[in-house]
């Protein structure tokens, strides 16, 4: 063992990283091991002890059995002893240096087994001796290695039994614990967070205030494991002061003469918390946080209960207003997530969703359903005078399974539900609160229920009473009326925009053409017409539209939509469109009308795109093409909004991050029109030479647009690529220097979009060369020989490309590029970059290689010979049957002619044949 010991220790200190961690592995299980005979050990001698003392007890004691406990005594305490010197010799050694070893596997198998060690054997090893290595690796710089000390700390503080022992412990490093609550590494955050809340357990006046502060905040912070963690310590907190409320001990009774439950005083608790916290007041993120570990969020009866009690005349109100709206945002975002089960905007969840978790949900959502079918109606009318509570209590029924309503014959219920939306709906103007009324309704009115005919009586009437009062207020709105029929058209408006958000309301002509004489007045340069009003007029246009498309490509019922529906609907967008496109002009920042005009025709276009060839016929009917110079238009309308128009050097942070947030929404509006086709790829180049100027801001948008561009026609998007990179080349190229700063920035940009065809020549075989071929007609159009010499230095942009050809292609381009008219006549350094792109070319070998080349980077491998070299070499071929000598001659043939992949519809057909140099 000595021997053994030695060796280890020795190995473990070699400047050989595979010994010294192959030596600190084996010594440390070695370790363990002694720590697992060292713990059985004491619990045999301490049963030899008791033994021994019980023997002495006796009046007669047995002096052969009491000298032969002592003898098995004395040998297990001299093993022990023997076991500890090993123990300590090999801690010393190994673990004492090896710790804060430069390899990170080292370093997390040494908090690894000295917590196997610390689990294993408490009394002695959860000593400050030890635990300050613990202490000391909470500063590790490997986040890793932080973890494995965390996941030591963590069940050690949870025992309550190791408080003692581990109290010097924890006041020494409570701070390092609180410090790593903010730790790079969410889960070394998450582990701290509840180390943290262990502690205060255990000990509850080890933190101080402002420390508590800091654990309150993590509840709000985007990640929900971390926030689950923190709500734990806030459940704590609650219990414990709820455990000295002497109100509490008393207990309370509702008017009705119900007693508060458990729920009651829990939900009063998680209200003062949220009311009276300095902290955030985000409900949603407060919500997702306790859900799953407080019930009381989801006792909808107690909640209710409260919002519904009344108090007596001259007594104090149980709830006061920020309360009672505080109650209604807990209320709905806990009803939500119970219904959907999702986390809110923002909170990232490594959560996987399971089949168990879906039966939960459902069941949630049925239960809340029974319950505010016959509350909510009343609650509802209780705060109808109060538009914020409202707002967000008319959302409820979004989340019910309406089907309850047949089942349990709750039709009343329903009446009652529907009337109060019809009387928000007719009463309030607020766009949102319209917004989910509307959005209410149509939740209810689901096909194949037993209620959907009810509602659908209840939406009719409310639609004609909207679309009669715009109707009859347009034209004194149109006259110059008072503010009075002002006030009316205005609202009458907003109601027809919540509306058409949800239902269909083309069924008459006449919408049309009463919103289109609004927009012409509208767009008039003259017109004194609000610019909100404005917008939404343009929203109903663009919905009417989309509604129409919709149901024309649904054409229920009959096999095609008919041909005059499909002409007026076209007629209507050139109207549409014809009005709108004047609108975006360029030289001058853009309002937010141009802005949203801007959307609209982009919203048009993607939704009329041109049909697959082999689309029906009446497809083609529905098919709108915007003219080239529309196009170009809206092209220049986006750079200049996005690129081209800087801010000013005093805007604030925040106002620039709106402006920023809305040039990323023009940005991705455009390239997802010409992702689709609707716009000509050719304007791709537009965005994409701006691809690494805006490397911060908008690159990500770009590289997306990419990677869409490829999935419908990596032919076009290569030829993008090489227009962008001409027309950089074209812009900024002013001398004839081939190291000039303005080649590195090119060839640099060219190098970036290069990788984003990925690395599978195979698959981009056909788009690389379309861009080769484009690239090397653009220098062969030179005017003459001051400009030929110009365009020569663009080869050196092009060989970033050439490692994406496949061989057999290269050779063919070589074979072309000599016939470039004019080249050979220039000067030796001038024509360089022409020879040093052919070279790329031809550097890696032809298509007249063997196909053994390929292995010429790696192992050595024998040869593949074919088959029409075989006989030259004298060697033995195959002779084939007679029915195979087709499959031969025609296997003979693709040899002599190369095999070429099936192109793709809207690909060429040959690469670099396609490249005419005359």
């Amino acid at each position: 063992m000595e021997n053994l010991t030695g060796l280890l220790s020795e190995l473990s200190d070699s400047a050989f990283r595979a010994f010294r961690h192959t030596a600190t592995l084996g010594a440390l299980k070695m370790m363990t091991s002694l720590v697992e005979v060292q713990a059985q050990l004491k619990e045999t001698i301490a049963s030899d002890e008791r033994q021994l003392e019980l023997e002495k007890k006796r009046n007669r004691a047995n002096k052969p059995r009491l000298q032969t406990l002592q003898d098995t005594f004395d040998q297990h305490t001299r093993n022990a002893e023997s076991i500890k010197s090993i123990f300590d010799k090999l801690f010393k050694s190994v673990f004492g240096q090896r710790y804060r070893d430069s390899l990170l596997a080292v370093r997390e198998l040494c908090m690894e087994e000295l917590g196997e060690w610390m689990i294993t054997y408490p009394s002695r090893f959860v000593d400050d001796s030890y635990l300050k290595y613990l202490g000391w690796t909470l500063n590790d710089k490997e986040a890793t290695v932080r973890r494995k000390v965390l996941n030591v700390i963590l069940p050690l503080v949870e025992k309550e039994d190791l408080t003692q022992q581990m109290q010097l412990f924890s006041s020494k490093f409570k701070d390092r614990f609180v410090e790593m609550t903010a730790d790079a590494d969410p889960e070394c955050c998450v582990k701290a967070v509840k180390i943290v809340c262990a502690l205060d357990k255990t000990q509850t006046e080890l933190f101080a205030e402002s420390d508590l502060d800091r654990m309150f905040e993590l509840i709000y912070v985007s990640d929900r494991n971390m926030a689950v963690a923190a709500s734990d310590f806030l459940l704590t907190r609650m219990a414990a002061i709820s455990a000295t409320d002497p109100d509490r001990k008393k207990g309370r009774r509702f008017r009705s003469g119900k007693e508060w439950s458990e729920d009651v005083w829990n939900i009063f608790e998680i209200l003062k918390f949220s009311t009276e916290s300095p902290t955030h007041s985000h409900t949603a993120y407060l919500v997702d946080s306790l859900i799953d570990s407080c019930s009381a969020l989801k006792a909808w009866d107690a909640m209710t209960d409260l919002l519904l009690e009344e108090t007596e005349e001259g007594q104090p109100s149980l709830l006061d207003d920020k309360f009672e709206r505080t109650l209604i945002e807990i209320m709905c975002f806990a009803l939500k997530h119970a219904a959907v089960g999702e986390s809110p905007t923002g909170r990232i969840s490594s959560k996987k969703t399971k089949a168990k978790d879906l039966k939960q949900v459902q069941d949630d959502r049925a239960r809340l359903t029974t319950h505010f079918i016959t509350t909510l109606p009343p609650v509802l009318t209780k705060f109808k005078q109060d538009v914020n509570k409202t707002g967000l209590l008319i959302s409820v029924p979004q989340y019910f399974d309406v089907d309850i309503y047949t089942t349990n014959h709750k039709e009343e219920e329903l009446d009652q539900l529907l009337d109060i939306i019809g009387e928000l709906f007719a009463k309030y103007e607020d766009a949102v609160f319209l917004r989910n009324c509307a959005k209410s309704l149509e939740s209810l009115e689901q096909e194949g229920t037993g209620i959907v005919n009810r509602v659908a009586m209840h939406k009719s009437g409310l639609i004609e009473a909207v679309t009669t009062r715009f109707h009859e207020s347009l034209p004194v709105w149109m006259a110059g009326g008072s503010e009075a029929a002002v006030y009316e058209f205005e609202s009458s408006v907003t109601r027809l925009v919540a509306l058409f958000n949800f239902f269909d309301l083309t069924a008459t002509a006449e919408l049309w053409d009463d919103l289109m004489t609004v927009m012409r007045r509208g767009f008039d340069p003259e017109s004194t017409m609000k610019r909100p009003l404005l917008r939404k007029i343009l929203s109903c246009c663009n919905l009417f539209v989309m509604w129409r498309i919709q149901a024309l490509r649904k054409h229920e019922g009959v096999a095609h939509p008919d041909a005059d529906d499909c002409a007026i609907h076209m007629a209507r967008l050139r109207e549409l469109v014809g009005l709108l496109m004047p609108v975006l002009t360029v030289g001058q920042t853009a309002s937010d009308t141009v802005f949203a005009v801007y959307h609209v025709l982009l919203d048009l276009l993607v939704l009329h795109p041109a049909p697959l060839s082999t689309a029906a016929e009446w497809e083609f009917d529905l098919k709108f093409e915007l003219p080239s110079v529309d196009q170009q238009a809206i092209a220049e309308f986006v750079e200049f909004q996005v690129f081209t128009n800087v801010l000013p050097e005093t805007t604030s942070p925040e106002a620039r991050l709106t402006h920023v947030h809305r040039r990323r929404q023009v940005l991705t509006q455009f390239c997802r029109a010409f992702t689709c086709d609707v716009i000509s790829s050719r304007f791709a180049e537009l965005v994409l030479r701006h691809y690494l100027t805006t490397t911060g801001d908008y690159s990500d948008v770009i590289k997306e647009a990419v990677r869409k561009m490829m999935e419908v026609s990596k032919v076009h998007c290569a030829e993008a690529v090489a227009a962008a990179l001409i027309a950089l080349f074209t812009k900024n190229i002013r001398s004839h220097k081939r190291n000039s700063q303005e080649i590195l920035e090119i060839r640099e940009m060219a190098k970036k979009l290069a990788l984003l065809f990925g690395t599978d020549n195979e698959k981009s075989r056909w788009a690389m060369g379309a861009l080769h071929k484009y690239c090397v007609e653009f220098i062969r159009e030179a005017t003459d020989d001051r400009d030929l010499a110009k365009r020569v230095l663009f080869f050196d942009v092009l060989s970033e490309f050439t490692s994406k050809l496949r061989r057999e292609d290269k050779a063919r381009l070589v074979g072309r590029l000599n016939s470039l008219p004019n080249l050979l006549a220039l000067n030796g350094d001038v024509v360089t970059p022409f020879f040093q792109y052919r070279n790329s070319l031809t550097s890696s070998g032809t298509d007249t290689d063997d196909p053994a080349d390929k292995h010429r980077r790696g192992r050595r491998v024998n040869p593949v010979i074919p088959k029409h070299r075989a006989a030259a070499l004298r060697l033995p071929t195959p002779t084939p049957d007679k029915d195979d000598v087709a499959s031969v001659v025609a296997s003979m043939a693709s040899s002599v002619a190369g095999d070429a992949p099936d192109a793709e519809a809207d690909e060429p057909g040959d690469i670099a044949a396609d490249v005419s140099m005359e």
